[in-house]
């Protein structure tokens, strides 16, 4: 099934499917783009990268793979150019893993040009919901040391290093990170996986907001943390009274968009939102926007609202219809 994710007005359309036989042409060409332009620096000559190249990215073996199915491969396009591609595979992980039931990210590999438009963020999507299909527990990776943009993409996405190994390649020593992270934080809702992640900088918040608005944000990061980044965003640019009434509105419509018309909770999101605007000359110190997301994560987690109101109260379909007051303790912000 092919994936599509517009991002904010102007932005490019990123779309990602999973390969096909016919694929395996463009993930040789796209291979040795990608591998040429991260580690031909490493060498004075560029025999050595051509030699690694003709051996292990040729058409013949990506058709072999894919024929075999000994590997699951997606690829990702901007604006309808193919910009990457990502490889799963089942292989024995490192003794530094800890863990034998996980699963490789064999490559995530895409384009320079390509780099902070968002599809190495798709793909990697993409990846994390696949591997919690197959039932493992984590995901783990090797990383060039010297590829410092790679590690801080990896680790914004959950992974940390538990390890490294040397090699030696044409002379030259390489050094790589051993990086893994849990599936647990991968949780399903419905039908749909949900992948939990922080935001990166205030620049994604606004690209969430745009997206959530334009109803092309992933329904997959449409998680409590990024329900309440937007609300962080509406109350300090709105009165409290707008910031509701266009939080509700886009709410509506963007569950709509994604098929879950009946998940609005008219309650849930006044009582999170009353939470924001209590708090609002808290916000107004200078810290970035992700700094005070993660602290509202924290402290207000969904189990936050139990302080409040009983299970039964709070998701009735009363409560999601229609503002119902507390039943266990009176509001105290």
């Amino acid at each position: 099934m092919t994936e599509v994710s517009l991002a904010g007005a102007g932005a490019p359309e990123l779309e990602s499917r999973p390969a096909t036989l016919a694929d395996a042409i463009n993930l040789s060409t796209l291979s040795a783009l990608v591998f040429r332009e991260a580690y031909q620096s490493a060498f004075d000559s560029q025999q050595p990268v051509a030699d690694f190249i003709t051996t292990n990215f040729s058409v013949e073996k990506y058709h072999a793979e894919l024929v075999t199915d000994c590997a699951s491969y997606s690829l990702g396009w901007v604006a309808g150019v193919q910009a990457g591609f990502l490889k799963l595979q089942s292989s024995v992980p490192p003794e530094c893993v800890g863990c034998r039931s996980a699963i490789e990210l064999a490559k995530l590999y895409i384009l320079r040009t390509f780099h902070g438009t968002g599809i190495a963020d798709l793909l990697m999507e993409r990846a994390l919901e696949q591997a919690s299909r197959y039932g493992v527990s984590q995901v783990w990776l090797c990383v060039w040391q010297r590829n410092s943009r790679a590690i801080a993409f990896y680790r914004r996405w959950g992974f940390s290093a538990v390890g490294s190994g040397t090699f030696n390649w044409s002379g030259v020593e390489f050094r790589d990170f051993v990086m893994t992270r849990s599936l647990t934080g991968v949780a399903t809702s419905g039908s749909r996986t949900k992948l939990d992640v922080p935001f990166a900088n205030d620049a994604e918040i606004k690209q969430l907001v745009e997206r959530f608005e334009a109803c092309t944000w992933p329904y997959t990061r449409w998680t409590h943390r990024a329900h309440l980044a937007v609300g962080l965003f509406y109350i300090r640019s709105l009165t409290p009274a707008a910031a509701l009434d266009r939080l509700r509105h886009h709410i509506q419509r963007y569950n709509a968009a994604c098929g879950d018309p009946n998940g609005y909770n008219e309650t849930v999101t006044v009582m999170f939102l009353r939470k924001l605007a209590a708090q609002g000359s808290d916000f107004d110190d200078g810290r970035p926007l992700t700094q005070i997301v993660e602290e509202l994560t924290r402290e207000c987690s969904v189990d936050w609202l139990y302080q409040y109101y009983s299970p039964d109260r709070i998701w009735s379909a009363e409560a999601k219809s229609r503002w119902l007051e507390p039943n266990i303790k009176p509001l105290d912000f």
